[in-house]
């Protein structure tokens, strides 16, 4: 029985990296009794220090939709987005009581029976990798009527723009979630359509174990994605094998030896 395998990663852009400042995405993997879940946030750029939330949020999330996903992925469509919201805001308010979570929000949550809840806030992506072959757009970006224009968990209206999208896992192999940094390489910006690289990212997952998925994503934020995009950049992932049997979770907790790959 394969394992259920969570990989992630996150680099700073080249504005932050001139100015030697943190990069401002977020991104967590955990497993709890109900669910594995993965959760990636980005901090608004103008807001400084702005990973804080990120980072308390991502955290909050994922350990919260992996011991209580049953409650979440029962409550109706009305009474999801503002309780969720609820939760993450004051979860970032009580890591950091001076801060009000400017960031956005991504997560995915996949049960053991097969049911899979994504999460969306702002201006991320959420792929799902098809076991009979191709990449598609689970849920978009949420630019609002700008194309720079996005919306936070701050955000006054954050309620309206809290996307929950539930999809059967056994017909995905993978869930790639993304920022907008390393969306700008993954996913057209006007047509919409997904870069074979999400794909390729996806075997990796299926190839190579967490650890060296997460570094080998790291090494092509850095190297490859850098080339195209000047925004901070973050992936998370999460595989989907054998979800009704109860598979084990892998995670990414320690480091590996560099193994490098690179997508072309």
């Amino acid at each position: 029985m394969q394992s259920i395998k969570m990989a992630y990663a996150r680099q700073p852009g080249t504005y932050h990296l001139m100015h030697r400042l943190p990069c401002q995405d977020a991104v967590y993997g955990c497993t709890g009794p109900e669910a594995a879940c993965i959760a990636l946030a980005d901090g608004a750029g103008s807001i400084p220090d702005s990973q804080y939330d990120a980072e308390s949020a991502v955290q909050s999330v994922a350990r919260e939709l992996s011991e209580r996903f049953d409650a979440w992925f029962a409550l109706p469509d009305g009474d999801f987005a503002p309780q969720f919201v609820d939760f993450a805001r004051k979860a970032v308010k009580a890591a950091y009581p001076e801060r009000y979570a400017d960031c956005t929000l991504l997560a995915a949550a996949a049960a053991p029976d097969g049911r899979l809840m994504l999460c969306h806030m702002g201006d991320g992506v959420i792929f799902g990798i098809r076991r009979d072959g191709g990449s598609v757009v689970l849920s978009a970006p949420d630019n609002g009527e700008m194309p720079n224009q996005t919306f936070f968990l701050s955000s006054k209206n954050a309620v309206e723009h809290m996307r929950r999208v539930t999809v059967p896992a056994e017909e995905y192999r993978t869930v790639l979630l993304c920022s907008d940094g390393a969306a700008a390489v993954l996913r057209h910006a006007d047509t919409g359509a997904v870069a074979p690289a999400v794909g390729i990212m996806a075997d990796w997952l299926e190839t190579y174990d967490a650890e060296t998925v997460s570094e080998i994503l790291a090494q092509n934020l850095d190297q490859v994605f850098r080339n195209q995009t000047s925004d901070d950049m973050s992936i998370a992932m999460l595989s989907l094998p054998a979800m009704a049997d109860g598979g084990e979770i892998e995670a990414n907790d320690e480091e590996e030896e560099d193994d490098e790959e690179e997508i072309e």
